[in-house]
């Protein structure tokens, strides 16, 4: 795995600090990865309040691909 882009880690810190936001991760990799997902996260020091191991549709998306299909 690369390693995450600071610069999104940081906004979702902002994010997470202020406490008016419910941060929750969403992903597309596999359930059956959710325990190293989360271990991943916590080596990164990426607070959330939720892990979505599928995507849905939301006002905002942090995501680190910004692939256009």
């Amino acid at each position: 795995m690369k390693n995450p882009i600071q610069k999104n880690i940081d906004k979702v810190i902002e994010l997470f600090d202020d406490r008016n936001n419910f941060i929750v991760i969403y992903t597309t990799r596999s359930r059956y990865i959710r325990e190293e997902t989360k271990e991943l996260l916590n080596k990164f020091n990426i607070p959330y309040h939720a892990l979505v191991m599928e995507k849905i549709r939301a006002d905002v998306y942090i995501d680190d691909k910004n692939e256009i299909w």
